[in-house]
């Protein structure tokens, strides 16, 4: 069952950049039969559980990365464990995008460690022969060089990357090189994920243009499966964990419209 949690063990633990880490999960027992878009609640011992996105998912399925940056409690911890440290899993969780991605050449929009499940998305589509595009901004250019790399060299991915700062890559925000790739070519579909300003701001962009991108929300979830509610989606009957996380901009413009 989906909300059951199961045993599982670090495989492996990469700092990729300053901000940005790489951590590699083996399930103990099982596979993760996932899809792109879905998450997982990964349940560090004696601190807390904390939701995140599935960035890669192995080919005999035992062992799955997530992408993230230390912002807190949770996530710190996450970046102090060691090959072998035991966890817990719950998931995957969600619903999978990959049905409600148009055409055959889609671009994929992510702000910081909204990148996470967009390099699931990007294997996915490639393996089906379509052709996809990802644009990914972040504030310092460092970390948009060495994640950049790190795409490349690791992941086999072609990437458009932008900094904040101006250091390195596109200068200027991922939906400013959105903005900017959207004037050279046009995209069969537009999947973005990353806070909610950014998905707001490309959202109004993109329908001004007459399209209705795919965003998938991040929202605060605790108990993963419906349960207690903190993931309603304002302004629509929809709770992320369950509905979500990818919504039509129109279906959301409410909800990313709330402060």
């Amino acid at each position: 069952m989906r909300g059951v949690p199961r045993p599982a063990r670090v495989a492996g633990v990469r700092r990729v950049s300053h901000s940005y880490w790489w951590l590699t999960i083996e399930l103990v027992e099982g596979v993760l039969n996932s899809s792109p878009g879905q998450f997982v609640m990964v349940w560090i011992p004696r601190v807390k559980e904390v939701p995140m996105s599935i960035a890669y998912v192995e080919p005999n399925r035992k062992r799955f990365s997530i992408f993230f940056k230390v912002v807190g409690r949770g996530t710190r911890s996450m970046s102090q464990l060691h090959p072998g440290s035991a966890i817990t899993v719950k998931g995957p969780l969600g619903k999978g995008i990959l049905d409600r991605i148009r055409g055959e050449n889609p671009l994929l929009v992510g702000g910081g460690t909204g990148l996470a499940p967009l390099i699931y998305t990007y294997h996915a589509l490639a393996s089906m022969g379509r052709r996809p595009v990802v644009a990914w901004g972040t504030p310092k250019g460092s970390d948009a060089r060495a994640v950049e790399s790190f795409l490349r060299s690791a992941m086999g991915m072609d990437v458009h990357v932008a900094s904040d700062d101006c250091t390195y890559g596109f200068c200027g925000t991922a939906v400013d090189l959105a903005m900017r790739i959207l004037k050279e070519r046009t995209p069969s579909d537009v999947i973005a994920a990353g806070p909610k300003p950014m998905l707001r701001s490309l959202g109004k962009k993109l329908l001004a243009k007459g399209m209705d991108p795919l965003m998938l929300l991040e929202s605060e979830v605790r108990c993963g499966i419906g349960m207690c509610g903190s993931c309603v989606i304002r302004g629509t009957p929809y709770l992320l964990c369950i509905d979500g996380p990818g919504f039509r901009y129109s279906e959301v413009v409410k909800h990313l419209e709330d402060s």
